[in-house]
C-alpha cells in the first residue's frame, strides 16, 4: 500500500509541519541550511511551505531520531530506505489471539466493530492486564503503521478516540478507595495525545492513588498551581512520540523551579531520547508497568 494515497496535496506551513511533526522551526531552518533538506517552497507572501511528500519524510526521520539514530547518518538515505529502517526499528505487529479480533476490525476501519471487540477484551482480561496486553502494544504498533503502508494515518487518532471513550466509562465506574499518593496528571502545551494522560490515569487509579487529572495540553504555570493548591505528591505528565524533545526538557525544567521540592515529576513517554537521558531530578518511565511500580515504591519509601 502506498503511503502518499492517503496523504491531502496541499502544502504544509513551517508552523503545521512543527505541530505535526515535533520538529521545531528552528531545526527545520537548520537542517534546510546543513543538509539541504526539507527543501520548501515559497507562498504568495515569501514564507516556506513544504510539499506533502517531505513532511511525509520529516515524520519517518524524525520517528528514528526518537530511537537513537543522528540526522547526519540519515539524510542522504530515500525515503523509502528510510521507511524500511524505521519498519526495523518499530514495533512488529501485536501477537496473540485476543489481540486477532482487534487488529481485524482496525485494518478494516470498522470502528463500530473495533468499540465492540475492545469492550469485550476489557471484560475478559481485566483493566490492568487490558492495559498492558492490548493497548500498549496496540498503541506501539499504530504509531508506525500508516508510515508501513498499513494504514491511512487518521486510523490513529480514531482508534485513540475509541480508546478514550472506553476508558473514561470505565474510570467512572471503577469505584476504588484511594490512597496516598496524591498525583496530579497533565501534558504539557500542544501535546496532541490525548489518550496517553487518560492511560496513566487507569494505571495509577489500579494502585489506588489519589488521582487529579487536570487535563490535557494545560499551561506549565497552572500545572505548577494545581500542583501547589492540591498539595499534590507526584505531577505526572505524558509525552507523545511527536512531542518536540527541547521543548519538553525545557518546560519540565520550568516546571521544577516552579513546582520545588514538595512535588515530584514523574515522566510517562515512549520518546526514547526523553525517557533515556530525563531532565535533572525528573523519574522518566517507557511503560506502564515501571510507572505503577513507582507507585508502589513511593509507598514504601514514604510510608514504610
Amino acid at each position: 500500500m502506498d503511503t502518499q494515497t492517503f496523504m491531502t496535496q496541499d502544502p504544509y506551513s513551517i508552523s503545521a509541519v512543527e505541530r505535526d511533526t515535533g520538529l521545531s522551526k528552528d531545526t527545520l531552518r537548520v537542517w534546510e541550511k546543513r543538509y539541504g533538506f526539507p527543501c520548501p517552497n515559497r507562498d504568495q507572501f515569501g514564507e516556506r511551505v513544504y510539499p506533502p511528500e517531505q513532511v511525509t519524510r520529516l515524520r519517518v526521520l524524525r520517528r528514528l531520531l526518537d530511537v537513537g539514530h543522528r540526522p547526519g547518518k540519515l539524510m542522504n538515505q530515500s525515503t523509502e530506505d528510510l521507511c524500511a529502517l524505521l519498519v526495523d526499528d518499530q514495533s512488529e505487529t501485536p501477537s496473540g489471539s485476543e489481540l486477532s479480533p482487534l487488529l481485524e476490525a482496525i485494518r478494516s476501519q470498522n470502528w463500530e466493530t473495533l468499540q465492540v471487540r475492545l469492550g469485550e477484551s476489557l471484560t475478559q482480561l481485566g483493566l490492568a492486564r487490558f492495559l498492558e496486553e492490548a493497548i500498549e502494544p496496540l498503541d506501539a504498533w499504530l504509531a508506525g503503521a500508516w508510515i508501513r503502508g498499513d494504514l491511512p494515518p487518521f486510523s490513529e487518532r480514531l482508534y485513540r478516540e475509541t480508546v478514550q471513550n472506553l476508558l473514561r466509562g470505565t474510570l467512572a465506574n471503577l469505584g476504588r478507595e484511594m490512597h496516598p499518593p496524591r498525583i496530579l496528571l497533565s501534558s504539557f502545551p500542544d501535546e496532541a495525545d490525548m489518550l496517553g494522560p487518560l492511560i496513566m490515569e487507569a494505571a495509577v487509579s489500579l494502585e489506588g492513588a489519589r488521582c487529579i487529572a487536570l487535563g490535557p495540553n494545560v499551561p506549565i504555570s497552572d500545572i505548577a498551581l494545581a500542583a501547589k493548591s492540591q498539595r499534590a505528591d507526584v505531577v505526572a505528565l505524558w509525552f507523545s512520540r511527536s512531542y518536540p524533545l527541547n521543548r519538553a526538557r525545557e518546560g519540565l525544567q520550568s516546571l521544577g523551579s516552579q513546582l520545588g521540592p514538595q512535588s515530584e515529576i514523574w515522566v510517562c513517554s515512549r520518546q526514547a531520547a526523553l525517557t533515556r537521558r530525563g531532565a535533572g531530578a525528573v523519574k522518566s518511565f517507557n511503560d506502564l508497568h515501571k510507572f505503577s511500580e513507582a507507585v508502589r515504591l513511593w509507598r514504601q519509601q514514604h510510608h514504610s
